[in-house]
């Protein structure tokens, strides 16, 4: 009998291919593949193997062929492996076995997911992501954006001082903001700057998915409302200081050191203005301007935040009578620029920072974050009946909804006329101005 038959038995669903005469091969077609059985002379490590089809048809035919061919036959079919390579994939398979608890499927979940997060991946280390990343920022977003975000990302990367990005995984992302927990109060505004870069490294090939499961952002509570503004008290304080009509703290005298903050104290605190668009955050950039105030020859007064100053690119004007009442009365104080540079606030965002550490410093008065935005909502809606939240919202390019929950505070009916009063030549008796 040749080493390679026919068909011999059939029973059922079952076909034996017989090998040689001691050895019968048993087939099961029930889902199975079929197989043959190779004589060990025919192979190179001495060993019998089998091979496997699809269905009974081919496994006869490559019988068939092994008869007529011998040995040759099988060139068509396997590649012959050396048997220290044979020995070093199933060393490789039991280790992958032993570490995986024996699942045998999650050999191919493990495969798929090195081909997600570390196959065509740029290699960078958090720290070498992030300053890519802010680099990339700094074209397409404005100074202040970046720095916010700078010390959010400086804790990751503090965090993680010399991982792979790659290789950040969803736990350790937990236990990270689990670590913040402990010393800040709000850490949902971390928790946006991260996903933004995450989302950056992802769109730029250094992340093959984003650890941060949605939905990730209901667990790290919600964003704090910063509404404080400044008493109408203070304000007039430090528009008089700036102005050079008050002496700075103890001094005997008056001052124009910070004659250059005046023009941002009344642009943001009597016209709603953000500082990003009172005042240029670099060179780059552009703030309002002298040409952009219609305060006569026009049949309605106003001021036109332009296109490049506004923040999102969205155009507006300020028209709101005590607001362009007042701006006109203090704007009159304020240097004008020199020529060919024709903003209104004539220092960049550095040299504003300087100047306000020195105001504080020597006055006492400490900035309130967005408190001059703060302020204009606030009083503007205590004006009077017709200085509604829609009207108000319309001044300062938000929402009603974002107007009434980050700026505004309730106070009476006529009170904020007090704030918008203030001149540059009027006295306010303290007693009049707590508002």
């Amino acid at each position: 009998m040749s080493e390679f038959a026919k068909v011999h038995l059939v029973y059922g669903d079952f076909c034996y291919i017989i090998a040689n005469q001691m050895k019968p091969t048993k087939i099961n077609n029930k889902g199975s593949p079929w197989s043959v059985a190779i004589p060990a002379r025919w192979t190179n490590d001495g060993k019998r193997k089998a091979k496997y089809f699809k269905n009974k048809d081919d496994a006869l035919a490559f019988c068939k062929l092994c008869k007529d061919r011998g040995p040759a036959a099988l060139s068509e079919y396997i590649s012959p492996i050396p048997k220290t390579e044979a020995q070093e994939w199933e060393t490789m398979i039991r280790w992958a076995m032993k570490e995986l608890n024996g699942d045998f499927s999650l050999i191919r979940e493990s495969v798929e997911h090195f081909k997600l997060t570390r196959m065509n991946i740029k290699p960078a280390t958090i720290r070498e992501a992030v300053e890519l990343f802010q680099t990339y920022r700094r074209t397409v977003k404005d100074e202040r954006t970046v720095r916010s975000d700078g010390p959010r990302l400086a804790k990751l990367i503090n965090y993680f001082p010399d991982i792979q990005l790659c290789e950040v995984t969803k736990s350790q992302l937990i236990e990270f903001f689990d670590s913040l927990r402990k010393t800040h109060g709000d850490i949902l505004s971390i928790y946006k700057s991260v996903h933004v870069f995450f989302v950056w490294a992802l769109e730029r090939g250094y992340i093959g998915q984003i650890p941060l499961e949605k939905g990730t952002r209901k667990t790290m509570g919600k964003f704090g409302v910063n509404n404080e503004f400044y008493p109408v008290e203070t304000f007039r304080k430090m528009l008089r200081i700036a102005a050079g009509l008050e002496p700075a703290g103890k001094e005997e005298t008056s001052t124009r050191d910070f004659i250059d903050l005046l023009p941002w104290f009344v642009l943001s605190g009597f016209a709603g203005l953000r500082s990003c668009e009172a005042f240029r955050v670099n060179l780059k950039s552009d703030s309002v301007k002298w040409s952009d105030l219609y305060f006569e020859g026009v049949a309605e007064p106003h001021i036109q935040i332009s296109e490049s100053v506004a923040k999102g690119g969205i155009p507006r004007g300020v028209d709101m009578a005590p607001a362009l009442e007042a701006l006109e009365a203090w704007l009159p104080l304020a240097p004008r620029q020199d020529e060919g540079n024709p903003h209104i606030v004539r220092y960049t965002s550095k040299k504003i920072e300087d100047l306000k550490q020195a105001f504080t410093k020597r006055t006492g008065i400490k900035f309130i974050a967005n408190g001059f935005r703060n302020s204009f909502a606030t009083y503007a809606l205590a004006y009077s009946t017709l200085s509604g939240l829609g009207h108000v919202s319309k001044q300062m390019g938000d929402s009603e909804a974002i107007c009434k929950r980050h700026y505004a505070q309730w106070l009476p009916t006529g009170s904020g006329k007090r704030f918008f009063d203030l001149r540059p030549l009027e006295v306010v008796p303290a007693v009049t101005a707590a508002a």
